[in-house]
């Protein structure tokens, strides 16, 4: 549901859910199912989404490892001589290709997949 919704709408919305049903907002619907049907739009031709969340540059994986160690971004950006906006950003590029949701996540997936 978005935030903006009706109370009765949200009210019957809870009711529905109660019964078992899934409910999903009329102003997402259009951009879920378009998202869902095609989740490579726009990416690399003739590569699946496994094939490039695997591959990691080595200046990735060398800010993956750093994350690791416990630095933060300001760290991470004098280690490897770019700017914390710059980190935030690729950082931002991993955890798409990895497909996590957060820093935690880049490291448990890294090291899963023995990148670091």
């Amino acid at each position: 549901m978005v935030k903006d919704i009706e109370l009765a709408e949200l009210k019957s919305a809870i009711r529905s859910i109660h019964r078992g049903h899934t409910v999903l907002d009329p102003k997402i619907t259009g951009s879920l199912v378009a998202r869902v049907a095609a989740p490579d739009s726009g990416a690399e031709p003739g590569r699946t989404r496994a094939a490039r969340a695997a591959t990691l540059s080595d200046l990735e994986v060398r800010i993956v490892r750093h994350l690791s160690e416990g630095h933060t971004i300001k760290e991470i950006a004098e280690r490897v001589h770019l700017s914390p906006h710059t980190i935030k950003d690729r950082l931002t590029k991993i955890r798409d290709k990895l497909t996590v949701r957060s820093r935690t996540g880049i490291v448990a997936e890294a090291v899963k997949r023995g990148l670091i």
